[in-house]
């Protein structure tokens, strides 16, 4: 016979002499999974683990809580963050975030690394790890090509924008006015399209 070890743990379970056994780990949200153990040994990290019934076997299911850092930006002039704040969070939870300008800017998007993942108003993601989520609020009356939101679109945008792709720090700088090209993400594709604008 094959036996399907129940969800919940039990103290104790009768399995005839040679049968197979399956038993399945499922983590909540928070916690992962470490390992089968017999005593102190691991006898394995996969989540389904099958054995057969040979003796008397006490398994135990190791978890262990996973937290992640998240770490929100944003320029508090130009607008707030709700849903959530910078801090440590359980890998696996939901998160809901809401950029919310202030009078006389705009929300441009939600930005990860170099990547435009959103321009809604709302940002859902679950933490899956360590992660860098900035909120781009850019005063009004901006548009693509005006790197440094100046106003003006000139060849101080270009240098803003190699400056971002040699990761330096740029002030003011908008990474979704940096997309020239609209591919969600700025790369050194963004230079020819934008010096073209300066001419």
């Amino acid at each position: 016979g094959r036996y399907l070890a129940p969800s919940l743990l039990t103290d104790e379970m009768s399995v005839p002499y040679g049968d197979e056994m399956i038993f399945e780990a499922r983590p909540k949200n928070g916690y992962l999974f470490k390992g089968w153990y017999m005593g102190d040994e691991c006898v394995s990290t996969d989540e389904t683990y099958t054995t057969y019934c040979l003796d008397h076997t006490t398994l135990k299911a190791v978890f262990y809580e996973s937290n992640a850092q998240l770490m929100v930006d944003y320029n508090s002039k130009g607008g707030t963050v709700t849903g959530a704040g910078s801090g440590t969070y359980g890998v696996g939870k939901a998160m809901r975030l809401r950029a919310l300008p202030a009078d006389g800017y705009a929300f441009t998007g939600w930005v990860i690394g170099n990547e435009i993942v959103s321009t809604d108003e709302y940002y859902e993601f679950t933490i899956k790890g360590d992660m860098s989520i900035k909120a781009e609020f850019v005063l009004k009356g901006g548009k693509v090509g005006d790197v440094n939101v100046d106003g003006f679109i000139t060849i101080s945008d270009v240098t803003a924008l190699a400056n971002i792709l040699l990761e330096k720090e740029v002030n003011g700088a908008s990474l979704v006015y940096a997309d020239v090209n609209r591919s969600k993400s700025v790369t050194i594709s963004d230079i020819i399209p934008l010096n073209n604008m300066t001419s």
